[in-house]
C-alpha cells in the first residue's frame, strides 16, 4: 500500500524490480494527503521503489523503497561512511566520527560515534558512542534514540562515567553511575510566518550507582576489606520556555525538578524530606540592532523545598558537584584536585559568576554590553540574594535563615556566546573583603550541548 505522508497532493511513480531489471514502471493519480491506496502490481520482485528517478519534491526518501526479498522487508543493503552524507534511499546508511573526551574522573577517553543521521533529517535517530578510559579501564560513553513525528520528539538516552574515585592511604572509594531517560519535547506556534514560539519538556530519569569501597586495614588482619552496594536513584525534570524573536529577543523558562533517593530503601517514599526538589525561572533579553554593542540580560529565581542537603542552587551554573546526575564529559562531580574544573560550568543556571550558593533561595540579575569593536568582550555588572537554611543551628525543625546580598562586576570573553566563555569579575564581595582574589573568581562556561550538531541542524530549520 502507499500513503501520502505529505501535505499536497501529487501524482507519483511505482517502479518494481527483479534482479536489478525494471518489471513495472506507472504512474498513478495523485493521492490527498493521509489517504492510503493499495497497489496490485500483478508482477514478482524483489523491490519496489517509489519516484526512483527523483522527479517528485518528496524530501523524505527512507520510505520510498520496499524490498521483498528478506523478511523485514525495508532493510536495505549496509553502507558505512566517514561523518555524514545525503540520504540514499537504497541503503541502510551507518556514519562513524573517532571521538576523543575527557573529564576529572575518567581522564581521556577514545572511542566512536556510530550514527545514522543524515541531510535531509531522518524522523528517526540513533547515536551511539562507546568510549573506554585507559585510567580507569572502563567502558563507558552515551547513547541515543530518538524519534522526531512534526513539533513532537521523543529521546530515549543512556549514559555511563564514573561520579566519584577518591583514594587515600586509609580507603578508597569509586562510584559508577548509569543514567537512562525518557524526554517528551512538544514545540507549540513554531512556524516560519511567526517570531513566537514555545516547548515544554518532560524528563524522566533512573540513575543506577555501583559504588565500592574498600578500607586498607593491617596487614596482620587479613589485609583490605572491600564493601559494595548498589542504588537506584530518580529524577523527574519538566520545563516551559517561550522564546520571542525580533529587533528584541526575550526568552524565558520555568522548571521542576526532582531528585529522589534511593528507591529500593524499604523507607523510600515521593513525599520523604530526603527529597530535593528545585523550582527555577530564567529569563534571557538581547537588543539584536545595535550593531556590534548589544545588551543583553539575564535574571534567575531559584527555590528549593524539602532541602536537606545544602548548596544546590549555585550563582555559576549547572555542574557536576551541583548537578551530578549528568556528565559534562569536562567537569568534575565531587572530589577532585584540579583547581580549574570545579568552576567549569554549563551556564544556564544564575546569571552571576561571584560563587553564590543557597540550600533555599536565590534571585540573581545580570546585564552585560558588548564592546564596540570588540564585539566578543562584554561588560557585566549584577546584583544577587540568597536565603540559606543555617545547618549549624541545633535542631533541623527550628532552623534559622541566614540571608546575604551580594554584586558582581568585570568582563566576559565570549569565544562562542553562551557556549564557551571566560567570566573575570573584578568586584564583588569576596574580593573587596580580602577573602578571594580575581583569580580564584575567574569561572569558565562550557555548554557541550550548544556544539551537539544533531540538534544543532534541528534548532535552526523552523
Amino acid at each position: 500500500s502507499v500513503k501520502n505522508r505529505g501535505e499536497v497532493p501529487a501524482p507519483f511513480q511505482v517502479v518494481a524490480y527483479r534482479d536489478s531489471s525494471v518489471v513495472f514502471d506507472q504512474w498513478f493519480e495523485p493521492l490527498e494527503p493521509g489517504n492510503r491506496t493499495k497497489l496490485e502490481l500483478g508482477v514478482s520482485s524483489d523491490r519496489v521503489e517509489i519516484d526512483p528517478n527523483w522527479e517528485s519534491l518528496d524530501v523524505r526518501r527512507q520510505n520510498n523503497v520496499y524490498r521483498t526479498d528478506d523478511i523485514v522487508g525495508g532493510i536495505e543493503p549496509l553502507k558505512v561512511k566517514f561523518l555524514t552524507d545525503i540520504e540514499d534511499p537504497s541503503r541502510t546508511q551507518l556514519f562513524w566520527t573517532p571521538v576523543l573526551a575527557f573529564n576529572d574522573q575518567d581522564k581521556f577517553m577514545f572511542g566512536l560515534n556510530l550514527h545514522n543521521a543524515t541531510i535531509p533529517l531522518k524522523k528517526f535517530e540513533f547515536s551511539l558512542t562507546p568510549l573506554y578510559s585507559a585510567e580507569t579501564n572502563r567502558v563507558l560513553g552515551f547513547g541515543r534514540l530518538s524519534y522526531f513525528e512534526g513539533k513532537s520528539a521523543v529521546h530515549l538516552q543512556t549514559r555511563r562515567f564514573t561520579q566519584y574515585d577518591n583514594n587515600n592511604t586509609s580507603f578508597s572509594q569509586e562510584l559508577i553511575y548509569t543514567r537512562t531517560s525518557l524526554t517528551f519535547e512538544q514545540q507549540f506556534n513554531r512556524r516560519p510566518s511567526s517570531n513566537l514560539s514555545s516547548q515544554l519538556e518532560v524528563e524522566l530519569a533512573h540513575i543506577y550507582v555501583d559504588e565500592t569501597e574498600t578500607r586498607n586495614q593491617n596487614p596482620e588482619l587479613n589485609g583490605p576489606v572491600s564493601f559494595k552496594s548498589f542504588q537506584h536513584n530518580g529524577q523527574s525534570i519538566i520545563r516551559y520556555s517561550v522564546e520571542k524573536t525580533g529587533l528584541v529577543r526575550h526568552r524565558a523558562v520555568i522548571g521542576l525538578r526532582s531528585y529522589f533517593g534511593d528507591m529500593t530503601d524499604p523507607n523510600f517514599s515521593l513525599f520523604d524530606k530526603q527529597t530535593r526538589n528545585l523550582a527555577e525561572f530564567t529569563y534571557h533579553g538581547k537588543t539584536a540592532y545595535m550593531k556590534g554593542h548589544d545588551i543583553h540580560w539575564r535574571a534567575y529565581a531559584g527555590m528549593t523545598f524539602n532541602q536537606y542537603s545544602p548548596y544546590t542552587l549555585s550563582s555559576f551554573g549547572w555542574r557536576g558537584t551541583t548537578d551530578f546526575t549528568y556528565d559534562y564529559l569536562f567537569l568534575s562531580r565531587g572530589f577532585t584536585n584540579s583547581e580549574v574544573l570545579p568552576r567549569m560550568v554549563r551556564g544556564d543556571q544564575g546569571a552571576l559568576f561571584n560563587g553564590l550558593f543557597s540550600n533555599h533561595f536565590m534571585t540573581t540579575f545580570r546585564a552585560d554590553v558588548e564592546l564596540p569593536k570588540v564585539k566578543f568582550i562584554s561588560l557585566f555588572a549584577g546584583i544577587g540574594l540568597t536565603k540559606n537554611y543555617n545547618f549549624f543551628y541545633p535542631s533541623l525543625d527550628d532552623r534559622e535563615f541566614i540571608l546575604k546580598g551580594d554584586f558582581s562586576a568585570g568582563f566576559i570573553v565570549n569565544i562562542v556566546r553562551d557556549g564557551i566563555s571566560v567570566n573575570i569579575p573584578l568586584l564583588n564581595n569576596e574580593i573587596l573583603s580580602g577573602r578571594q582574589n580575581i583569580g580564584n573568581m575567574v569561572s569558565f562556561v562550557f555548554n557541550i550541548d550548544k556544539f551537539n550538531p544533531f540538534f544543532l541542524a534541528r534548532n535552526n530549520v523552523k
